[in-house]
């Protein structure tokens, strides 16, 4: 009985290390399909299947690449019994996965040597002797491997345009947010100048992210603990300074709040190639507090500084901050701000009189009333960057900038009434110096805007631009200064009574507007004269704030700053499927 127990025991381990002799063929084979892959793709730099598979003077042929990788890589269990490399179109399957382009009878898509292919399909095979059995195994695998450029680059640019002239304004949105101590011009400066890398920001401690993988599949992360990896990257860097206002920053009033990485940081469709990128520092402390505060709706204190005839009664600026960082296919995009003000103007009262004209400020009641409301609405949608193209040496960003609805409006309506004198014929009589009672009202108006949808082709090469530096498309927005449009349905003249003859007679309507028209165009210029010096200066200071809210966001009229971030990575392989 023991004899037979034996037996058996040794035939199942036999048959035990046969199995997994042929299951190390199948994971060996696995890996070196792999490796050869990933060796093959790096031939996939744009040139056709014909030029790949000949090879040149400075390319070797691609079954010579194959046979060498293989060759390095030969420590298998067993024999390795062939490996060979085909150039493949990649479709995606049911599944969402990349696989090899295939027809309907299941065959490879051979991809012509006039075309470029889109990746390379490695097959590898390998056979073990059975150390019991009688026979072999073997195993088939095969990896799917093609090359990709990466690269990052930014919409909008916190750092590129911090100055003195937007860093108080800027300082009054983020102190809330991040304390006094961080928003401070010095610390403004010291930030706009550091950067730190990817993967030394997202390896730190506090993250404790290695690649882009890790991040996708992370929760949302604390801007506490994203800050104190960005103040571990810097004192990596030996800039200790910086350091430690970031630690500062770790402790603000928005540090609990929390982000997506991979949107933050525009990660979401590339790979680890791309962590070699470095970020600016103030850029990743503004752009994620500003995220993750989400609309940020702030009051803009002085706005009437300086203006002794404008009372500022409202002003409201939110700012709904979106990713400005992107890399490969993702999308960055600029900040969008939305900026309210109702102000009041007070005006003399008469406006306007001279010898034939006496117009007075009244309200909608008829009553006398020297302040006239005045709105502004400023909508800076902003703009979106996808890249079209990359290349190296020298390096190359092609991209399409796409602009949202950007609109600048200045508006108030202002009533007047008195009288205008004019002469007038009657039934052959020539009256002088008749007063007219009028009444009507203005329209003020200053527009800009710039419609949604525009698209506009941006080129970043390095040289001769110099990373850090953003090029800029389209223009500063501002408004232009205020146009007067009488409203002729709300204008009233007369009733007008003459003796003629010693006849009470009324003036006909059409003799009083053909009479009083031309004086009202004359009314119209006066009333400008006398309302310009007050309200100009008010358009001069909201070009002001808006100019520097635009230019610290990066934002323009139709367009936007844009640069790349750190030299692409070109043609890495990478496995598919």
């Amino acid at each position: 009985m023991v004899a037979i127990v034996s037996s058996l025991l040794i035939l199942v381990a036999a048959f035990a290390v046969d199995l997994g002799m042929q299951r190390v063929v199948r994971s060996d084979m696995q890996a070196l399909a792999d490796v050869v892959a990933l060796d093959a793709a790096r031939l996939l730099d744009g040139r056709t299947a014909g030029e790949v598979i000949d090879g040149d003077a400075d390319h070797a042929t691609l079954a010579g690449v194959v046979a060498a990788s293989a060759a390095r890589n030969s420590t298998t269990l067993g024999r390795v019994d062939g490996v060979t490399g085909t150039l493949v179109y990649l479709d995606t399957g049911a599944h969402g996965a990349a696989i090899p382009r295939r027809d309907a009878t299941g065959a490879l898509v051979a991809v012509p040597r006039g075309q470029i292919p889109d990746a390379v399909l490695v097959s590898a095979s390998g056979t073990v002797d059975f150390a019991f059995a009688s026979g072999d195994g073997s195993a088939t695998r095969t990896a799917l491997a093609e090359a990709v450029t990466s690269a990052c680059f930014s919409v909008g640019s916190y750092a590129a345009s911090v100055s003195p002239a937007n860093a108080t304004l800027f300082g009054n949105l983020l102190q809330p947010l991040l304390g006094n101590s961080v928003v401070t011009a010095v610390g403004y400066q010291g930030l706009a100048s550091a950067d730190v890398s990817l993967l030394d920001l997202l390896s730190a401690p506090s993250l404790g992210l290695g690649s882009v993988d890790d991040v996708l599949s992370a929760p949302q992360v604390s801007l506490g603990n994203l800050y104190l990896a960005a103040a571990s990257a810097l004192q990596k860097d030996g800039d200790t300074v910086s350091a430690n206002l970031l630690n500062q920053a770790a402790v603000s009033a928005v540090a609990a709040a929390t982000v997506d990485l991979g949107d933050l940081l525009g990660l979401t469709t590339a790979n680890d190639a791309v962590l070699s990128t470095r970020v600016n520092v103030l850029d990743l402390l503004v752009g994620s507090a500003f995220l993750a505060d989400g609309d940020h709706l702030v009051g803009i204190p002085n706005l009437q500084a300086g203006l002794s005839s404008v009372g500022v009664t409202n002003t409201d600026l939110s700012i709904i901050e979106r990713p400005a960082v992107a890399c490969a296919d993702d999308e960055a995009q600029t900040a969008q701000v939305r900026l309210s003000s109702d102000a009041k103007l007070s005006l003399s009262v008469p406006i306007v009189k001279t010898g034939v004209i006496d117009l007075s400020l009244t309200g909608d009641d008829g009553k006398p009333n020297n302040e006239v409301a005045m709105h502004l609405a400023a909508e800076l949608g902003g703009a979106r960057a996808r890249l079209d193209d990359v290349a190296c040496d020298p390096d190359r960003f092609d991209a399409t900038v796409t602009t949202d609805l950007t609109s600048l409006a200045l508006t108030g309506r202002l009533r007047v009434s008195g009288s205008v004198k004019v002469d007038l014929t009657l039934a052959g009589v020539t009256l002088t110096g008749v007063n007219v009672p009028v009444s009507f009202a203005v329209d003020l108006s200053a527009l800009t805007s710039s419609p949604a949808g525009a698209t506009h082709a941006v080129s970043y090469a390095v040289p001769p631009q110099v990373y850090g530096t953003p090029i800029s498309t389209g223009s500063s927005p501002a408004l232009p200064y205020l146009s007067y449009v009488r409203d002729t349905a709300s204008t009233t003249i007369g009733p007008v009574t003459v003796k003629i003859l010693g006849i009470n007679t009324v003036v006909p309507t059409d003799v009083l507007t053909a009479a009083v028209n031309p004086l009202l165009a004359s009314a119209l210029t006066a009333i400008s004269g006398a309302v310009n010096p007050i309200v100009n200066p008010l358009v001069e200071k909201l070009n002001s704030t808006v100019g520097q809210l635009a230019d610290g966001l990066g934002v323009t009229i139709a367009g936007a700053d844009f640069q790349g971030l750190s030299a692409p990575q070109c043609n890495a392989p990478r496995l598919r499927g």
